[in-house]
């Protein structure tokens, strides 16, 4: 990243480990920071996610009542950026991710799935559609059903677009 790049925000080293994956999964990566502001975080891990997509961030040391990425349980992030980092000796990527959540909780209820009702803490939702939540179980089942007009029936109702 070029120093000369004027930022809109202080960027504040920060080294620490996290587990990252993206939004709708329940695979998780390990990474390490090294910087955050107060709208973003830079990390490096060993997969490349897609720019543009929306990524959960889990900080492993949890400290409520504190500054830095460590006071919340969980983050929504999308991916601003993702570069090869070709000095390492690993293969390695640096990303850039802007917070779109912060949450302090990962296990309490937060949502209903829109299928089953059952409910969901943020961390643990999996959205099909703008408005549409729904429980890992019912998450799982959706996707194997076939493309095809079921599959389209039923997400078509879960949105309310049925006459």
């Amino acid at each position: 990243m070029n120093a000369n790049v004027k930022r809109a925000e202080k960027r504040i080293r920060y080294e620490a480990p996290i587990v990252w994956g993206n939004f709708n999964t329940e695979n998780y990566y390990q990474a390490k920071t090294y910087n955050y502001s107060e709208s973003g975080i830079y990390f490096e891990t060993d997969y490349a996610p897609k720019v543009n997509s929306n990524i959960c961030i889990k900080p492993l040391n949890y400290l409520p009542n504190t500054n830095g990425p460590e006071a919340y349980q969980f983050y929504e992030a999308k991916v601003k950026w993702c570069r090869h980092l070709s000095a390492k000796e690993v293969i390695c990527y640096g990303i850039g991710a802007q917070y779109l959540v912060k949450s302090q909780t990962i296990d309490g209820p937060d949502y209903p799935c829109s299928l089953c009702g059952e409910n969901i803490s943020y961390g643990k939702i999996h959205s099909i559609d703008d408005f549409v939540y729904l429980c890992s179980t019912c998450f799982k089942h959706f996707n194997s059903l076939p493309d095809g007009m079921i599959k389209r029936n039923i997400k078509d109702f879960l949105i309310g677009n049925v006459i």
